[in-house]
């Protein structure tokens, strides 16, 4: 897929723009071919994108229909960055509910086989679950319906991530009871 601004061919270099699911994913790194500032914070798994803001005078021979164009580029690709950051956290959060659910696992496993360490396990399980529901917790909070709205309005089908978020919680909650049935017979 190629990706063009104002006519103009965008390089992807190593990981080009693809259609996943019904949505166009464009590298971030795209962006910065458009004077974008990108960052990346690998502690946190955040992408931390600066747009360059459109000018705020006219120039004497410019095209006010172009640079509304411009402006409202800006303004959608800054809502592609939102959603790119969105399917990364979405992405985490997964990777953060499989690996707690493997610590549950592994301790219903122990706790089956009358191992001494299922009590030791337990404890990193609910760590781990716990963490994860958190993680859960505040995404839930920050992805209103407002925000998925936004998203549809610049063309952005955003029923992949709510349905993503939705079977998160649903998911979620059988680990926790289990959880809780078992965490009492280990004390």
């Amino acid at each position: 897929m190629k990706v063009t601004s104002n006519g103009k061919p965008l390089e992807a270099g190593e990981v080009s723009a693809m259609i996943y699911d019904g949505n166009t994913l464009v590298p971030i790194s795209l962006l910065r071919q458009l004077g974008a500032s990108v960052t990346w914070d690998g502690d946190a798994y955040q992408v931390d994108v600066k747009l360059p803001e459109p000018p705020a005078a006219l120039p004497a021979a410019a095209d006010k229909s172009e640079v509304t164009k411009q402006q409202n580029d800006v303004k959608k690709l800054k809502k592609y960055a939102e959603a790119a950051e969105l399917y990364l956290k979405l992405q985490t959060l997964g990777e953060s509910l499989d690996s707690a659910r493997t610590t549950i696992r592994l301790t219903a496993d122990a706790m089956n086989a009358g191992k001494a360490e299922a009590s030791s396990l337990i404890s990193i399980a609910k760590t781990s679950y716990f963490k994860a529901i958190e993680t859960l917790t505040n995404l839930t909070k920050e992805t209103t319906k407002s925000v998925y709205d936004d998203f549809d309005k610049y063309g952005i089908n955003s029923s992949q991530m709510m349905f993503t978020l939705t079977d998160y919680q649903e998911s979620a909650r059988p680990a926790l009871d289990y959880l809780v049935e078992h965490s009492h017979h280990l004390r």
